[in-house]
């Protein structure tokens, strides 16, 4: 077969209607207008001013010279009649077209009418025979034209020079925003397949987390938990020691436990895969009644150093108390210092002595702290997330509030969980939050008397 001429007379003298592009753009500009109301769009604009019977994308990304695919195909006559694969990729799984007429149309880098396409029927895709011209309008993406937006007539038209450059300024307009609408759909479904996933991790998190009423005699307990994101890199356990430290409890005795928190910095699914790693080396520490909290830490940093994925530290706090002689052992790895409301109203502050964060230091050995610890008394342990929460104007909430709120009523545990939520709340005024908000607060009871 011989290679087509192909007539290179101008098009069209149909003008762009001003009012129906700029509709049309509108339209577009929607990201989340469905795909087949934008194909709409486009077509009947498309119809409105040049008058074609049916369009069609042609690709040959991928293909050979004389080869072709159509990824998407519209007829005017039949209100249904649309088809979209793949607006820029060919596919294994479509039908390939090959013939010298498309090689003709391949080659073609301007606005280019065949005005009688009677003598080019054979080398057509049957569901394209019958048209007796067609307008080719090459597509340029990343400076190749491996697409061509063909504009099929079913009478022969006679088109005249003057409109052919804005018309193809316009048919590339249009499919680039076509092309980013595609791209925007794409990113909103992976960042779905992303949130999911983040929350899937979010989840494993918080099963490490109490799952229940802590069962601690002499106690009473409450706590809070609001991560920023799905997954929060914020961590905290609270357990009974009694069996470790005190086997022979008499029945009704306070138990012995020991309360943890920490922080890893940041927030998102990699600050809780790295809780979830600091999780899994506390659990096989097998305790240590002379070292004490300190133990704690200098046992996890040996392990912990040479794990966290992205170079980054944990602050921790962590204290244990002795139902012997009423007193609170406890350490602190570089974390906002524990709270410690006395049954009197003094405010003692966990601070010293100081530590730095874990995954620091290789060589770092903390230290152990004491502090008598008598019932009524409440202890608080935080994140930061809780104490920097910011206002509309950028004011801190700070430790002040957090003291104001906890001291502000009833002095049950709950209670206080519940001032200090609200207080957050009043504080950020609809501010998203920006990092992980964790309370904990214990309120030294006698066994007999845990509310």
């Amino acid at each position: 077969m011989s290679t087509p001429v192909i007539d290179n007379t101008k098009a069209t003298e149909h003008a762009t209607s001003d009012a129906g592009l700029i509709a049309l753009v509108a339209t577009l500009s929607h990201f989340d207008t469905p795909l087949q109301e934008i194909f709409s769009s486009v077509n009947q604009y498309l119809h409105a001013v040049l008058g074609n019977d049916e369009t069609v994308l042609l690709s040959s990304l991928g293909l050979a010279a004389d080869e072709c695919q159509i990824t998407y195909q519209k007829s005017h006559a039949i209100e249904t009649s649309w088809r979209c694969v793949d607006l820029l990729n060919t596919s294994t799984s479509n039908p390939t077209f090959q013939s010298d007429f498309i090689a003709a149309v391949n080659a073609v880098e301007k606005p280019t009418i065949i005005g009688d396409l009677s003598h080019h029927s054979n080398a057509l895709p049957q569901a394209l025979r019958g048209y007796r011209a067609v307008l080719i309008l090459p597509i340029y993406l990343h400076g190749l034209s491996k697409h061509k937006l063909l504009l099929f007539f079913k009478n022969q038209r006679r088109w005249s020079s003057g409109d052919s450059e804005k018309l193809m300024l316009v048919a590339n307009l249009l499919m680039s925003y076509l092309i980013h609408n595609c791209d925007i759909t794409s990113l909103r479904d992976a960042n779905k397949w992303i949130e999911k996933e983040v929350a899937e991790v979010g989840n494993l998190l918080k099963m490490l987390l109490p799952q229940r009423e802590v069962d601690i005699l002499g106690v009473d307990v409450a706590t809070s938990y609001q991560p920023c994101e799905n997954a929060g890199g914020d961590y905290f356990d609270l357990v009974s020691l009694t069996k470790v430290f005190w086997p022979e409890r008499a029945d009704g005795a306070s138990d012995y436990w020991g309360a943890i928190i920490a922080d890893s910095a940041g927030h998102g699914a990699a600050a809780a895969v790295e809780v979830a790693m600091f999780d899994a080396i506390l659990r096989t520490y097998r305790g240590d009644p002379e070292a004490g909290p300190a133990g704690v830490f200098n046992y996890a940093n040996r392990y912990l150093f040479t794990r966290l994925i992205r170079g980054t530290f944990l602050t921790a706090f962590v204290a244990n108390y002795n139902p012997f002689n009423k007193s609170l052992r406890f350490c602190n790895a570089g974390h906002p210092p524990a709270l410690l409301i006395r049954a009197g109203g003094e405010v003692d502050m966990l601070d010293n002595p100081k530590g730095i964060p874990l995954a620091v230091s290789r060589e770092f050995q903390w230290q152990n702290g004491q502090i008598d610890f008598n019932p009524d008394d409440v202890l608080i342990l935080y994140t930061d997330g809780v104490t920097e929460a910011s206002a509309a104007d950028g004011s801190l909430f700070g430790l002040e509030r957090l003291v104001d709120a906890a001291m502000g009523g009833e002095m049950r545990s709950e209670a206080i969980v519940q001032r200090v939520q609200a207080a957050l709340v009043e504080h950020q005024q609809g501010q998203k939050q920006k990092d992980d908000q964790t309370l904990i607060v214990i309120k030294l009871v006698m066994a007999n008397d845990k509310q």
